[in-house]
Order: structure tokens, then C-alpha cells, then sequence
């Protein structure tokens, strides 16, 4: 079998299973394989696999099959300029959330020495991208999941990024910290809505980095409720939302006496980030 027609197999395959993005899947599998780019798989087409090649490469498309996502199987992700390590214990980065990144980076790129936390830290993909951007800040990051801090950890190390890693359910494991920018992207989805979520994301990805509670909103009322206490005068918030959330964020963020309350779109147009100052 070669390259070629390993893909193309691999790609009808996936569209009778209906798996989004089909021949991308399959070049991504394929190059986890052979531990090469995708520009070799175009450069080699008639290049014939090896038998441990073509078993390796059909267990990778078994499970992407069963609707695995791509990145779990690959055991990685880009973002930003980073390659993130990434497990069924913490949620894949989504590219709405670089957008996240880049709104702090834009508004902060000419500061030195400020104190950055990243508040539900996942895979650790926000708070290292913040630290190669802003080197001069003190970077730091917690999560609720032992697990999902470990592969944060692991990920800060090989991407070289000096962060304090911190094991607390939302602040109560910050006592005494403080902090000028809180960044975070917390649970965001409806309790409602779990169960009709893509495959990939509902039978996959942790429910505990998923489930918003009943209105998908418990997080930013939590956090807006708190936050105050951990930031410095003037200190601020930037949050991720979910589609259509972001009117009722900034509400929250009013009700809670934070002042300049902006959003920023992401690359479709959407209210995709709400940012608040402490009053």
C-alpha cells in the first residue's frame, strides 16, 4: 500500500463515518505515523508503507473511526506557537481560544513585570503561550484536575516556560495570591446540551472542563464573584464564552461592580471574549 492510496482509502472511510475534515484526519494520522509533515506525504505519494507502518496506521484510524478525536490519538496540539501535549484528562485547545491569548498579548505587549493566573489552566495551553508572549510576567496556573495539571506541567517543561502550577478548585487553593490579569476559559456549556454534542467532544473530551451548569453560566458567575478579592487596583479579566454568552457575561461582570467591560470577536465574528477591570 502506498502513501497515496493510503490516504485515499483511509478518507472514504472516514466520510462514511462521517468525520469532519476527512482527508485532513487522514493525513494527520498518517504523519503521526511516519513521524514526518504533511508536505512529505505530498512529496512521496507512491512511496510504499511498511508492514508496521500500515499496522500502526489502521489501529490510528480504528479509533479515530470511533469518533476518538484526532488530537487524543496523536497524543498532541498546535496552538499558538506551541505544541501542547494533550489526554482524555484535559480539553484539546480550540482555535477560538488563541483568540483569547492574542486579545491579552495586544493589550499588554508594552507592560513588563505584571502577575498573570491563568484560572483553569487545562493542558497549561493558555498560560505557556502568555509566557513565551509576555516574558517579563509572572506566569501562573491552576486547575481543579490532578491529572490535567500533571499534563500542564509536563507541557510547561517541554515547551520551556517557567509557571507555577497550582492544584485548586477555582481560587480556593490561592489564598493570599494576587494577581493583575486573570485570564481564563471555563466551562461553558449547558447541562441540556451535553448530550448532543459531537461524538468526538461528549463521549471523549472531560465533562468536568464541559458542564456550565443548567444556563452554562455557573463559572463566570463563580469567578466574578471571587475574582475581585486576587486582583490588584485595576486588575482585569479576560474570559472566554460560548456562543451567545458573552451579553449575559457582561452583565454578570456589571453585577459584580467590574467596570470597562468590553468583548472582542473571534475570527467568525463572534462575542467570543469579555473583559473586565476592578473597580
Amino acid at each position: 500500500m502506498t502513501v497515496l492510496e493510503a490516504l485515499s482509502r483511509t478518507t472514504d472511510y472516514f466520510f462514511t463515518k462521517g468525520i469532519e475534515n476527512a482527508r485532513l484526519n487522514a493525513e494527520l494520522l498518517l504523519c503521526h505515523v511516519q513521524a514526518c509533515r504533511r508536505m512529505d506525504l505530498y512529496l512521496n505519494f507512491d512511496k510504499p508503507l511498511t508492514q508496521p507502518e500500515v499496522d500502526a496506521y489502521r489501529e490510528c484510524v480504528r479509533r479515530r473511526g470511533l469518533r476518538e478525536p484526532v488530537h487524543y490519538i496523536i497524543g498532541a496540539c498546535d496552538f499558538c506557537d506551541s505544541t501542547v501535549a494533550v489526554t482524555p484528562a484535559v480539553l484539546i485547545p480550540r482555535p477560538e481560544t488563541e483568540v483569547l491569548v492574542q486579545t491579552v498579548i495586544n493589550d499588554h505587549e508594552k507592560q513588563e513585570g505584571k502577575r498573570v493566573l491563568d484560572l483553569c489552566t487545562g493542558s497549561g495551553a493558555i498560560a505557556i503561550s502568555l509566557k513565551k508572549a509576555l516574558a517579563s510576567f509572572s506566569m501562573c496556573a491552576s486547575d481543579s484536575s490532578g491529572p490535567a495539571l500533571s499534563v500542564a506541567k509536563g507541557n510547561g517543561e517541554k515547551n520551556g516556560t517557567q509557571v507555577e502550577w497550582i492544584l485548586s478548585d477555582l481560587f480556593s487553593g490561592l489564598a493570599g495570591k494576587m494577581f493583575d490579569i486573570i485570564v481564563s476559559n471555563p466551562p461553558y456549556i449547558r447541562s441540556d446540551d451535553l448530550a448532543g454534542l459531537m461524538p468526538e467532544v461528549r463521549d471523549f473530551e472531560p465533562r468536568i472542563a464541559l458542564n456550565g451548569g443548567a444556563d452554562g453560566l455557573d463559572f463566570y458567575r463563580k469567578i466574578f464573584s471571587q475574582a475581585g478579592a486576587y486582583l490588584n487596583e485595576s486588575g482585569e479579566l479576560y474570559l472566554e464564552t460560548g456562543d451567545g454568552q458573552a451579553g449575559q457575561v457582561v452583565a454578570i461582570a456589571q453585577d459584580n461592580g467590574f467596570s470597562h467591560v468590553k468583548t472582542v470577536k473571534d475570527l467568525a465574528g463572534k462575542e467570543r471574549i469579555v473583559v473586565a477591570r476592578k473597580r
